[in-house]
């Protein structure tokens, strides 16, 4: 099962958090525009994160929690967001 599966599956038969518990901000640009052109994994690594922002709205430990339980290997392709990532936002 791969970590989208994984979150998903909970987000469905898991608990789900109240309305007013969920995130809500304004994104200068949808980076959704260019999140088609990230590699495969970087792509999964930012979507399972949105996706775990449904559970735990910031970036809590227990956030980080979540998203190593469906993605162990998160830090790493964190890590290639951050210094690679900035070149995609640009195009």
């Amino acid at each position: 099962m791969s970590p989208s599966q994984a979150i998903l599956r909970h987000l469905v038969h898991g608990p789900r958090p109240p309305v007013d518990r969920l995130p809500h901000r304004r994104v200068r640009r949808p980076f959704g525009q260019t999140t088609i052109l990230l590699p495969p994994t970087i792509m999964e690594y930012v979507v399972v994160n949105e996706l775990v922002h449904m559970i735990e709205p910031i970036h809590t430990p227990e956030f980080w929690t979540r998203l190593e339980r469906v993605m162990p290997d998160y830090e790493a392709r964190k890590k290639w967001l951050a210094e690679n990532g900035a070149g995609y936002l640009a195009l």
